[in-house]
């Protein structure tokens, strides 16, 4: 069973043996209550991003976020995150 209301989330797991486990988060990491870090947002981004770009690449990437106010042009960023 998985049931959700908004940032809630409740998981209840019956094992073959009959045994049921539950988890219930009042708060899921990463909402507007309860933000991700900094580290804890680039580590989620690099997680995901390694599947499909060269590591370098995605570390240059986070670099160009970290500085997108800096940027003349967006698109340097947009051209970035294309696979080679």
């Amino acid at each position: 069973m998985l049931r959700s209301l908004k940032n809630q989330s409740h998981i209840e797991v019956e094992l073959l043996n009959g045994q049921k486990i539950s988890c219930f988060v009042e708060q899921s990491l990463g909402n507007i209550h309860k933000p991700l870090s900094d580290k804890q947002l680039e580590e989620k981004f690099r997680d995901q991003a390694v599947l499909n770009l060269p590591a370098a690449q995605v570390e240059n990437i986070i670099q160009l976020c970290w500085r997108i106010d800096e940027l003349d042009d967006v698109g340097e960023l947009v051209r970035a995150t294309l696979p080679a």
